[in-house]
């Protein structure tokens, strides 16, 4: 099975850098300061949203591979599909998705009717 198609493609945001005061800030440095970290917050914000983003493209392509592999090995229509795959993902999963499949090519036979 060609596990290759089921990557993320959008780029992790960079996560902004707060602003820093200097050695023996002046009072006018305090209000530079203050003034860059009420601007910061927008950034932040902003690096949430895409994380957010990110996360939610990560997390409907591992669905999609769940459900490629299951239908390869024949349990897609399991009623214990997700607990099945779940395993195969606790053994497997440190050594991506290839590793997860063959955990999964290994059991399914004891769940097939």
């Amino acid at each position: 099975m060609d596990l290759s198609q089921f990557k993320n493609t959008k780029p992790y945001p960079e996560r902004p850098k707060p602003p820093v005061l200097p050695k023996n800030p002046t009072p006018d440095d305090y209000r530079k300061h203050a003034t860059a970290l009420e601007g910061h917050a927008d950034v932040v914000e902003t690096f949430n949203k895409a994380r957010q983003a990110y996360d939610n493209e990560e997390c409907r392509i591992d669905n999609l591979a769940m459900e490629a592999m299951l239908k390869d090995v024949g349990l897609d229509k399991h009623p214990k599909r997700a607990k099945i795959y779940y395993y195969a993902w606790e053994r497997g999963h440190s050594g991506g998705y290839n590793d997860v499949w063959c955990v999964l090519c290994d059991i399914a036979d004891l769940f097939k009717d």
